[in-house]
This record gives structure tokens, C-alpha cells and sequence, in this order.
């Protein structure tokens, strides 16, 4: 009898040892927080899918500024070089608050001789922290937890070093692994996690920051247009102060960047990291300052690597990157709850090939693209601008009415004010470009009467209708949404000569035009090419025919403009912006909420 109860009591004994169950979490429900009592994180989650599964961040700013422009000969770091340094291209963590968590369940009665290892697959994109007391030990897929770490549970956090910019080679997914062995017994858990995708802004998200540039002494125009901007950004109710890029040259700052977000969950409420892209332009040095001046605490960058970012094509350039609000495809029946990213083509010329898989690696807003190549600069935000609306949709499309621009003069041409000088800006302020002087003395009479300026008309108003039935048949926007602006357009080389034969090797900068055509540009300063600060719009001031004290077009705008239910202050950009192809949005750039839970909203 007593043989047969101490038998029974070492089966029992050894069944106890064996018996351990591994178990790793994330925040698999999304809800900001581990849950290690309940089974909220337990239920599938080794598995990912967009309602569904923990997500992490990429941890790629430089929160101390330890990252460096320059190497020990004081030469300029290469572009690779530049933005290969950040907050996770060491094993050193910097920044804790973006670290999603992980926590391993206690197993209380291991054996004193088990041990544990964490692991993440693929491992070269992410990196594991154990907090050991008060501090953060990065975890090699050989370091080994001993019992007592078992027995306790382990704390960990996991981030990213990197995004994904091809789905082709990571789409993200990380496959944590907790493996415990005691005795002969090893018994592994999972849970599955996912990169949070970096998403761009739409208008509808509330402005934080305005950026611009700052020029040199010897650009008065822009210290103008950096004084007006600054001062309608203020009764636009933006109190933050301007943030001024240093570039002397290349004021252009709404083309060397499109700014970014990704975002996890986190206890109270969404944890965010900006991350602002460089764009597709490697030989456009201003672009280097996402990195040089941007990059710091809680904004990383990114340098689209790849075909199509040689040299410094305009159809890579970020005014030719915008974002649809929300909304839900009338053609497709998809919805994108985060707005979905509008570019350009130029005929057969396409966007980046390395930006664009880029943008489709994040899944969430796949870019739609329409015709720009008939414009000289070919950018989107040249003819179209989103605006919040009182509407089911809450946004609507500004879009630019040549037709009507050329009918403001005309109707003034008719009234016998054909010898009023076309413009009304100081023509005195500054030597005009190579191209644009002969226009600059023009009258109205004479305005109306070239050919050119009939023929860029017609080009302007043909394209721009194709565009807005594409987008009026995707988004469900109805023509009587829009506000049509009045646009005056003629010849690109008003804006100088056109940059559109190849040079040193490099791709045009330009897209050239179809065969027996020219490619457009604007006559007047173009409102349409505006700010969006929630219900307010900064753009450029018309400098049209003055007539009885009044300048006219800027008249005809200003009443275009009361239909959107918008407050616009206008700003001067003719000699800092206008005279070179481009207008206010194009000289700006907005750092907006990153506060989105995107998760909650597929």
C-alpha cells in the first residue's frame, strides 16, 4: 500500500514539472494595454489581420541629435549614409515610449535549472528589449532568461528599425517567439505582430506647424511672403511659431517633402512618430534637411531608395503627392478611412517607381493617379485643392476654372478696359526670369487676343475636366460640390526657359510636351494653390487688372471662394514663388495630428 502511494505521488510530481505552458502577449486587441489576467490577448493571437493583432512602431527618430551630416574629414555625409542613422540603428534603446509591449505570463512552478529565449522572425528589422530593474537590455535571439526571469515574467518592448518599403522583401509581420526549456521539455509560444504603416496627411486633419524657408539676405521676396504667411497662419488661430528651412535656393518646400505619421496604440490613446519622406529627387540637395533639420525627437525620415530617383524630375516632386480625404470608391466599393493618395502621371512618365511601391507597401491608401503632364511643372495641387465641407462626404474639391479666369478679362476687354494693364503687382520689385518679361507689360486687350493664351485655355480646361470626372466618379462628389476658381493660364515658358532636355546625364527635369503642343502654366498668381488650416486658406494674392480701384480678378476669385464656407486670407507670392512656376503651397508644408487610431477606423 505504501508502495503504491509514493508511485502515484511521483507521477503526480513529475507530471507537475512537465506541465508548463509558455504563453507571450502583445496587445493584441488594440486596446492600448497587455492584458496578462484575462484572455482579451489570448484569443488568436499568433494571428494578424487589419481588425485584428498587435502592432508596433518604427523607432527611426534621433530624440538626442546624436545622428551626424558631416564625417571626420567634414565632408558631407552621402544621402545613404544621412539617413541610415537613427534612434534604432543601434542595439542601444533611446526612446521607451515606442516600444509596443510584450509580456511573458509568470510560470510559477518551473523547475530552478529552466531557461527561455525570446526571438523575433525576420530579426534583422526589429529589435526586442527586456526591462531588467529601471533598465532596457537589448535581447540577442541567444540570450538566455534564467528561472527566476521565468517565474516573474518577463517585461519586453519591441520596435522597428526600419520601414517597409516592399512587401516584396517584409510586409511588416513579426512572429515573436518565448521558448522555455526545463528538463527535456521545450515548449515555444507565439504572437504575431505588424509594422504600423506610414500613412500621409489630408487637409481634414487639424494643422500643428507651418514650414517654409527662409532664403538668404538677398531674397526679399521671401522674407515678404515668410512675414504674410506668418501672419495669416496667426489668424488662421496657428499660434505655433513657423518653422523655416535654411535652404537659400530652393524655397520650394512643399517639393522636397511629404510629411507623415505612423501610429500604435497605446494606454492613453494613440503613440505616434512622424516620419517625414524625402522625396524621389537624389539630386536635389534641400531635401537632405529632412534629415539635417527635421529629423530629431519623434520624427524620423525616409530616402526612397530605388528605380526613379535620379536626378530632379518635377513629377517626383511632393506637390505632386496629395491626399483624397476619406471616402468610399463609388467605382470599387473600397473604403479608405484614411484618405487615399493622389499623384500625378505625365503621359507615359511615371511617378517613382521606388516611392510608389513604397506607398503601396502601406496598404492603406493606394495611390489613384490622373493626368498632370500638360502642366509645365506637372503637379496636382496646380489645379486641385480638398477642402472641409458641410457635406456627407465632409470635404469637397476646389478646382481651377480656366474658362472662367479668361472670361474676367474678356468681359473687361468688352467694357472698353482693353488698355488696363493685365497685372497690378510692383513689376519694379525684382529682374523677372528669362521668358516672362514681355507678358509682365501686357494689357488686357492683349492678353485676350494671343493665341497662346486662347490655346492654353482650351489645353488647361480639357485636362483639368478629365481630371475632376475621375475623381467625381471615385470619390461620389457631385459637380454642383465643387468650387470652381477663376485660373488664367498661358505657356509654360512664362516661367522661364523649360527645363526638359536631359543634363550631365541626368533625367529632364521637366516632362517635355506632347508633339506639337506646349505645356501650361499660370498667368496670375494661383489661389487654387493654397493652405488648408482647418476652416481658414492662405493663398496667393491675384495682382490682376485694376479697374475703378478694384482689381478685378481677384474680385472674381474672392466671390469663387465664398461658396466653400472658407475664411481666405490672401498672401503676396509673385516675385518669391509665382514668377517661378509656383505659388503659396507650393513655398509651404504642414506638420498635422498624428493623433489618428487607424486601426479603428478600416
Amino acid at each position: 500500500m505504501g508502495s503504491r502511494v509514493y508511485i502515484t505521488s511521483l507521477l503526480l510530481s513529475s507530471s507537475l514539472v512537465y506541465a508548463f505552458s509558455p504563453a507571450i502577449r502583445a496587445d493584441t486587441n488594440r486596446d492600448g494595454v497587455v492584458d496578462l489576467d484575462g484572455n482579451t490577448d489570448a484569443v488568436d493571437k499568433d494571428l494578424w489581420s487589419e481588425d485584428h493583432g498587435a502592432i508596433f512602431l518604427p523607432n527611426i527618430g534621433d530624440a538626442k541629435g546624436r545622428c551626424h551630416f558631416r564625417d571626420r574629414r567634414d565632408q558631407d555625409l552621402s544621402d545613404i549614409e544621412l539617413a541610415s542613422c537613427n534612434d534604432a540603428s543601434g542595439d542601444t534603446l533611446i526612446t521607451p515610449e515606442y516600444l509596443a509591449p510584450l509580456r511573458t505570463v509568470p510560470i510559477h512552478d518551473i523547475g530552478s535549472n529552466a531557461t527561455a529565449h525570446v526571438a523575433a522572425d525576420p530579426s534583422p528589422y526589429v529589435r526586442i528589449f527586456w526591462k531588467h530593474g529601471s533598465e532596457w537590455i537589448y535581447i540577442d535571439p541567444e540570450f538566455i532568461f534564467n528561472a527566476t526571469a521565468i517565474r516573474t515574467g518577463l517585461e519586453l518592448g519591441i520596435d522597428s528599425r526600419a520601414l517597409v518599403t516592399d512587401s516584396d522583401v517584409w510586409n511588416g509581420t513579426a512572429r515573436v517567439s518565448f521558448t522555455v526549456t526545463e528538463s527535456n521539455t521545450t515548449k515555444t509560444d507565439h504572437v504575431a505582430l505588424k509594422l504600423a504603416p506610414v500613412l500621409l496627411h489630408h487637409h481634414l486633419q487639424p494643422a500643428q506647424r507651418l514650414i517654409s524657408v527662409l532664403g538668404n539676405d538677398s531674397t526679399k521676396a521671401q522674407h515678404r511672403f515668410i512675414r504674410e504667411l506668418d501672419a495669416a497662419k496667426q489668424k488662421a488661430g496657428l499660434n505655433t511659431p513657423l518653422t523655416l528651412l535654411g535652404s537659400s535656393d530652393d524655397w520650394w518646400a512643399q517639393d522636397i517633402m511629404e510629411p507623415a505619421f505612423a501610429s500604435m496604440p497605446g494606454p492613453n490613446g494613440p503613440i505616434s512618430i512622424r516620419v517625414i519622406l524625402r522625396t524621389a529627387q537624389e539630386s536635389r540637395p534641400a531635401g537632405r534637411q529632412v534629415f539635417t533639420q527635421l529629423r530629431g525627437k519623434g520624427i524620423g525620415g525616409f530616402l526612397p531608395v530605388g528605380s526613379g530617383v535620379l536626378g530632379r524630375r518635377e513629377i517626383n516632386s511632393g506637390g505632386n503627392i496629395e491626399t483624397i480625404p476619406p471616402y468610399t470608391s463609388k467605382k470599387t466599393g473600397k473604403h479608405y478611412p484614411l484618405g487615399r493618395i493622389l499623384t500625378g502621371q505625365h503621359f507615359e512618365e511615371k511617378h517613382s517607381e521606388a516611392m510608389m511601391k513604397f506607398f503601396r507597401a502601406q496598404r492603406l491608401q493606394d495611390p489613384l493617379v490622373i493626368e498632370a503632364g500638360w502642366l509645365a511643372v506637372g503637379h496636382v495641387d496646380e489645379f486641385i485643392s480638398f477642402l472641409p465641407a458641410d457635406n456627407e462626404l465632409g470635404f469637397t474639391m476646389a478646382v481651377s476654372d480656366p474658362v472662367a479666369g479668361f472670361n474676367v478679362l474678356l468681359k473687361a476687354n468688352e467694357s472698353g478696359y482693353g488698355t488696363v494693364d493685365a497685372y497690378s503687382a510692383n513689376l519694379q520689385d525684382r529682374t523677372p526670369p528669362q521668358g516672362a518679361e514681355p507678358r509682365l507689360n501686357w494689357t488686357i486687350g492683349q492678353v485676350v487676343s494671343d493665341e497662346v493664351v486662347l490655346h492654353a485655355t482650351v489645353r488647361a480646361q480639357r485636362n483639368i475636366d478629365s481630371a475632376v470626372h475621375v475623381l467625381l466618379e471615385e470619390t461620389g462628389l457631385t459637380k454642383e460640390d465643387l468650387i470652381y476658381i477663376p485660373h488664367l493660364f498661358t505657356d509654360g515658358e512664362f516661367s522661364g526657359p523649360g527645363h526638359t532636355k536631359s543634363r550631365d546625364g541626368l533625367p529632364p527635369h521637366m516632362s517635355p510636351p506632347k508633339e506639337g503642343e506646349f505645356n501650361v502654366a499660370s498667368f496670375f498668381p494661383a489661389s487654387i494653390n493654397g493652405v488648408v488650416l482647418g476652416n481658414h486658406f492662405i493663398c496667393a494674392r491675384a495682382f490682376g487688372p485694376v479697374i475703378d480701384g478694384k482689381d478685378i480678378f481677384q474680385d472674381a476669385v474672392e466671390k469663387a471662394f465664398r461658396k466653400s464656407n472658407m475664411t481666405v486670407h490672401f498672401i503676396d507670392d509673385f516675385w518669391s514663388h509665382h514668377i517661378n512656376g509656383g505659388d503659396v503651397h507650393c513655398g509651404s508644408n504642414t506638420l498635422r495630428d498624428t493623433a489618428v487610431s487607424w486601426w479603428s477606423q478600416q
